[in-house]
């Protein structure tokens, strides 16, 4: 596309900047920022011709017009914002179209955080936080409330994607709690993107987990409550891996002093880990389904290692080790349970010298990914495991090294296994 071309452009006069003189057929020509007078108004007809019953895979006048603007907005100098920020105003009042309203949205939500709608400029930049500070409130209240489904999932869209800026995201962190717990029992795709603002807030303030007290904090509990019963839905699929990938990055970024409520969570994330245990698919694509929940159960219970640490996982680590076992015994001979490994690994990592206990129940299983050529990722993951036994109980591994050395070297030796797993498995055999 045009805009994509002059973005190449732009780039490429940037790397070259104190090299050679650019050609001047490489030089931007500055076509967008002429062109954006005449471009935003066809957009904007274009952006309210919206399906009605669109979703993230839909491909239509509007949906193609959202990305060419949010493409123009990444041009810089390009000037979109005098265009688009009129527009957003006029049109998010209009109660009586909701089309009107989700083209303000996709348009707000499309120059948000491209850095040419500010075209470089402090003004412009100005500007537009200046609006961005006037407008969430309205936001927030169109994504909880507003009567049309399509509405408030591009409000959602748009409430995610300013929670990735720490400003903003400071500021409305309390009301954006407040609109994520009424939304996360909405419609599938509304609730979906309640999980993704849960997962922003918590992106943009993971840097501060250490800190005894955050902005997260008084919201910790009642979001982890949210989320759990998200995950516990059966009206879609991917609402439940969006739920449960929210939540470990929830805590992930949960500060220090909300440790005790993590660790609540514990025992309600294994009781449905061994709940899966017990089930029996009646079909292979029953069976992937069994297989994808086990894996987002692992990579949460993962997490909560990590947080909680030595002291505050060794009451519940026979426990875990006896699922995650149990969850390597459902699969087959050929291949193991990826996030369970990286579980298993980390379980290690926090565990230090008492891991050992553990140590002869689960080499089976690791040398069986080690063996995995053809699932490279799941090789790679077992190589990375090894290195963390080796780091938690030292000299306790030497019983098994000769097993596992063995299956390093003989990989390396296979010209089939994917080159970027050999690198990993020289540093682990050193």
């Amino acid at each position: 596309s045009v805009p994509e071309r002059a973005l190449t452009r732009h780039d490429e006069v940037a790397l070259s900047a104190g090299a050679a003189p650019v050609p001047d057929d490489k030089l931007p020509k500055n076509f967008i920022p002429k062109a954006v007078p005449h471009l935003c108004p066809v957009l904007f007809e274009c952006l309210v011709q919206q399906d009605e019953f669109q979703d993230d895979d839909s491909w239509n006048k509007a949906t193609a017009a959202g990305a060419c603007l949010a493409l123009l907005a990444e041009v810089p100098a390009a000037g979109v914002l005098p265009f688009v920020l009129p527009f957003v105003s006029k049109n998010i009042v209009d109660q009586a179209n909701w089309r009107t309203r989700e083209a303000a949205l996709t348009a707000f939500g499309s120059v948000l955080d491209a850095p040419g709608a500010v075209d470089a400029s402090a003004a412009a930049a100005a500007e537009l936080n200046t609006f961005v500070d006037s407008f969430v409130p309205g936001l927030l209240s169109i994504f909880a409330t507003d009567p049309q489904p399509m509405v408030r999932d591009t409000a959602g869209w748009a409430v995610g994607k300013v929670m990735l800026q720490p400003e903003p995201a400071q500021k409305f962190v309390a009301p954006a709690c407040e609109a994520v717990l009424k939304t996360l029992g909405d419609e599938p795709a509304v609730a979906r993107r309640a999980c993704v603002v849960v997962h922003n807030l918590a992106s943009t303030f993971e840097d501060h987990a250490s800190d005894p007290v955050g902005v997260l904090s008084p919201f910790i509990e009642q979001l982890l409550q949210g989320l759990f019963l998200a995950t516990l839905r059966d009206d879609d699929t991917q609402l439940k891996a969006t739920a449960y990938e929210s939540l470990g990055r929830l805590l992930r970024a949960a500060p220090e002093g909300s440790l005790p409520a993590l660790a609540q969570c514990v025992p309600m994330l294994m009781e449905r880990l061994q709940k899966t245990l017990t089930e029996t698919p009646a079909s292979e694509e029953d069976k992937t389904e069994l297989s994808e929940h086990q894996g987002l159960l692992c990579g949460s219970l993962e997490a909560l290692t990590l947080r909680l640490r030595a002291e505050g996982i060794a009451p519940f680590s026979d426990q875990l080790m006896q699922c995650y076992l149990a969850v390597f015994q459902q699969g087959n001979a050929a291949s193991v349970h990826e996030e369970a490994l990286m579980a298993v690994g980390q379980l290690a990592s926090v565990s230090g010298h008492a891991f050992e206990k553990y140590i002869s129940h689960f080499v089976p299983f690791l040398n069986i990914g080690l063996r995995n050529w053809e699932q490279y990722e799941v090789c790679h993951v077992a190589v990375g495991v090894v290195g963390d036994i080796c780091r938690a109980i030292e000299s306790k591994i030497e019983p098994f090294t000769d097993e596992i050395v063995g299956l390093l070297l003989t990989a390396l030796q296979n010209p089939s296994l994917d080159r970027s797993v050999k690198p990993a498995m020289i540093s682990c055999c050193g």
